[in-house]
């Protein structure tokens, strides 16, 4: 208003019925910011954009900007006026010397003067934002993958019925690619609104739906929404996350604008960019070499199973026996200790090359009665049958690990089958050489004769282990 100095907010919406709804003059704006700041004298054309007015006012030669979010109570945002304006540019450069009209594009003020008989362009850049704070995170940025996007960005005002929240994916080279043909909330999620499916609108309040992808209106896009018919979309910040690989990163790595707009069916009035970096993975690779070792020791104190180890004085290399008597067992320990880092573990056999055999030909047999017992079961004597030389005398061995269940019963049961290899020792895993079961375990060889077992002074076999590691 000329002669009000001032500007004057009327509800519209019964264009029959005008009505008050908020005002601003000069000297009350004034007196808002404690001094002469203003410029609403003389005011004589408007512009709004979003949420700011922007007033020309001919009697103070300048352009008030006033924050219109609350229409009943409009403030003071900016200001400038030609004297301001020249003495900042260091001279007469500005041409706001009466100005009577005003036009905003994208960032910029054009106004019109009529006493410089000029045109005055002022960078606003920020006054008029309505879309700020955009964002892209991509959940995998490799070359021509399938990746999810979570975009945020800041709506500076509430959007209308009709309106469109446009999704551009690289605008200038097209770079990206789409596999599907149409988007459902399965795809899509939203916070901030209320996302629902193409032509699925309630009543409920923030709704906005995943528009149809025949929407173009002559431009490139990747994701359109639409706010609900009699709805609002509050402003704030919000979120959009498009999972399930519905859009492929670009086969060239580079920097890729990702575009959000709004707007109607006719023009997308605010656009603001972000960018997202596309680029090849990054190959990591390391080697470990293998490492195996596995060793035999003497154990000649403590016992395995309930047989003490003490019997006898074993070494890595022999078992010696000695005179054995009939009905007295006797037993050798050894203890087995691997270490490697296999991630599958190892197994660790024994094999008896024969029974102990005498040069004259006798031998002790296998554990029971030359049975050779493959699954282990408490130690039994020899049945010394006359006549069945086989039950004369045996030998067994037995494991303190936990190998197959545990099928040695803790070192207290027994097999005979040592002519094969006879596994008494396993791990699934990389052994550090001392934990038991797994990089330790204890082996006892278990001796008995009846009275009838031959008498010879040179009985012997050769045991072999064989550790295995499975990397």
């Amino acid at each position: 208003s000329n002669i009000d100095d001032g500007v004057e907010i009327l509800d519209i919406s019964d264009p029959a019925n005008p009505s008050h709804v908020g005002a601003i003059d000069n000297a009350v704006c004034d007196a808002a910011v404690g001094g002469n700041g203003c410029e609403l004298d003389g005011a004589v054309d408007i512009y709004v954009s979003g949420n700011y007015a922007y007033v020309v006012a001919a009697f103070d030669d300048g352009v008030e900007i006033l924050d219109i979010s609350d229409p009943a109570n409009p403030s003071h945002v900016g200001a400038i006026d030609n004297a301001v304006c020249d003495a900042a540019v260091g001279g007469n450069g500005c041409a706001l010397d009466v100005p009577k009209a005003i036009w905003i594009q994208n960032d910029y003020a054009y106004v019109a003067s009529e006493g410089d008989d000029g045109v005055e362009v002022l960078d606003i850049d920020g006054f008029d934002r309505q879309l700020t704070f955009v964002s892209d995170t991509l959940s995998d940025s490799d070359l021509g993958l399938a990746a999810n996007h979570s975009i945020a960005f800041t709506a500076g005002q509430a959007l209308s019925a009709g309106e469109i929240i446009n999704i551009e994916l690289d605008p200038m080279t097209h770079g990206f690619s789409q596999s599907y043909s149409s988007a459902t909330t399965t795809d899509i999620t939203a916070t901030g609104m209320t996302l629902v499916d193409y032509g699925g609108c309630t009543a409920a309040a923030n709704e906005v739906q995943v528009y149809s992808l025949t929407y173009n209106s002559g431009r490139e896009e990747s994701l359109a929404l639409k706010v609900c018919a009699g709805d609002t979309i509050a402003s704030g910040a919000k979120t959009l996350s498009v999972a399930n690989g519905l859009w492929t990163n670009p086969s060239t790595a580079g920097s890729y604008i990702i575009r959000v707009s709004f707007g109607d069916d006719v023009s997308l009035d605010e656009s603001a960019d972000t960018r997202v970096a596309i680029i090849d993975d990054v190959n990591v690779t390391a080697d470990i070499n293998t490492a195996f070792t596995f060793s035999v020791t003497a154990k000649n104190t403590g016992s395995v199973g309930s047989d003490a180890c003490d019997d006898i004085t074993s070494t890595s290399e022999s078992i010696p026996f000695g005179v054995l008597s009939s009905g007295a067992s006797k037993v050798g320990c050894q203890t087995l200790a691997v270490t490697t880092n296999a991630k599958n573990g190892f197994s660790v056999t024994v094999k008896q090359d024969q029974r102990l055999t005498s040069a004259n030909g006798a031998d002790i047999d296998t554990f029971k009665d030359d049975a050779e017992t493959s699954s282990p079961v408490a130690w039994a004597s020899p049945s010394n049958t006359l006549g069945s030389e086989a039950t004369y005398g045996h030998l067994g061995a037995t494991s303190d690990d936990d190998y197959n269940t545990n099928e040695f019963n803790n070192g207290n049961s027994f097999a005979g089958n040592l002519l094969s290899n006879r596994t008494v020792f396993t791990h699934n895993g990389p052994a550090d050489g001392s934990t038991a079961d797994k990089g330790a375990a204890n082996v006892a060889y278990k001796v008995e004769i009846g009275s009838l077992q031959e008498a010879a002074n040179d009985y012997s076999a050769t045991l072999t282990y064989v550790a295995t590691p499975t990397f």
